[in-house]
């Protein structure tokens, strides 16, 4: 994982989504989120997820803007039924987890779908959790 070449890299503004194999993402956000880049980001990362069945997602933050309500409301564009996936969240800061709770309950509700997410001080250890998530995934498929 760390030290691989990406698989895939999609610009989306500023932001970068890194697919490291075919079951990791990795969103590295940079500043505020413009029109059309949080539904630009959900399509890219929805598209997988359809395609793998699962999705493990390492989401970089400690650079980003906290999302407009606008750039949020772009999340119902989602398709219905997607399939799990973990997210590990890097940088958030603890004011803005609550929000954060809430948009990703909102969008489990919205896509009917299991998010599991956590919240991690740097990418190291929110790899090491991804890691054994995808390992107790594997062990029960």
């Amino acid at each position: 994982m760390a030290g691989e070449l990406p698989v895939e890299v999609v610009d989306v503004g500023r932001h970068v989504v890194l697919f490291e194999n075919d079951e990791l993402l990795v969103l590295r956000m940079r500043g505020a989120l413009l029109p059309g880049e949080m539904g630009a980001i959900a399509r890219v990362h929805d598209a997988r997820l359809l395609e793998r069945g699962r999705l493990f997602v390492l989401v970089d933050v400690t650079a980003a803007e906290p999302p407009s309500y606008a750039a949020r409301q772009e999340l119902k564009e989602r398709p219905k039924k997607l399939p799990p996936h973990w997210i590990a969240y890097v940088g958030i800061p603890r004011e803005y987890s609550i929000v954060l709770d809430l948009i990703v309950r909102a969008a489990s509700v919205l896509s009917s779908s299991k998010i599991v997410h956590r919240y991690f001080p740097d990418e190291l250890t929110a790899r090491a959790w991804l890691d054994e998530m995808r390992a107790k995934f594997s062990a029960n498929a």
